[in-house]
């Protein structure tokens, strides 16, 4: 901490300060184990900024396919997912659940991130450009494919989320199959047997980000995208 600047100072005590209390609390149900790894998943996307903090400053702009490698994981799909992992009650999460959501190669959290990435692009990019920011999915695509237009690019990220999307369906019923034929079943299939609230998470995960970008940058502009979804929610809700 002594090697950081004032500023970071305080953000780094109070997140070391959040997850020494988290540990405390999980202790007392023999899970303190679940903290290291929302320690580990918090340190994915750091590095992501990191790496995107040097490009803006380098003026660098690097490939379509090198910026979402980095961009869709900063998105920080993978870290919400583990970390709403940590604070499920009972024993629907395991060790062998949470090494499955930690995985790179695992296709629910990478399509969830995928996406994620791409619709937040396509709708804050050009305010994004005039603040003053790294290039976005948009611009890095148009760099490297000439004579390409705006219209085209976001048919071609519709496309691939679509796919993602697919990709997501595909291995939910494949886990969901293999979570309902038990763990003979799934220690043949050299699978983790993972209960159906944790395959949930990215799926319902991708619908929340669709929620916020799918017609605007509600993240930006919740007073546009937002406002009327919470006020129905907690304020308005229907009588039931």
């Amino acid at each position: 901490m002594d090697g950081l600047p004032e500023y970071m100072k305080v953000i780094y005590s109070k997140i070391l300060d959040f997850y020494n209390e988290l540990e405390v609390e999980l202790r007392k149900d023999g899970q303190s184990y679940r903290v290291n790894y929302a320690k580990e998943v918090l340190k994915i996307p750091v590095r992501t900024y990191f790496k995107q903090a040097k490009w803006f400053n380098d003026g660098y702009i690097p490939t379509f396919e090198e910026y979402v490698q980095t961009a869709s994981i900063s998105i920080a799909c993978s870290f919400i997912i583990v970390s709403s992992l940590v604070g499920m009650r009972g024993d629907v999460v395991t060790k062998e659940v949470f090494d499955w959501a930690m995985k790179e190669s695992n296709k629910l959290v990478k399509a969830s991130n995928l996406i994620g990435r791409l619709l937040n692009d396509m709708k804050s990019h050009k305010f994004e450009q005039e603040r003053g920011h790294i290039c976005s999915a948009v611009e890095c695509y148009m760099k490297q494919y000439d004579n390409v237009s705006e219209e085209d690019v976001y048919d071609e990220f519709k496309r691939r989320m679509v796919e993602a999307w697919k990709d997501m369906n595909e291995e939910f019923m494949k886990l969901r199959m293999t979570t309902a034929a038990k763990a003979a079943a799934a220690a043949a299939a050299n699978a983790v047997a993972v209960p159906l609230p944790v395959l949930l998470l990215p799926v319902n995960l991708v619908r929340i980000v669709e929620l916020f970008y799918l017609y605007k940058d509600g993240f930006t502009l919740p007073h546009e995208v937002l406002k009327e979804n919470i006020t129905s929610l907690f304020f308005n809700p229907i009588p039931m």
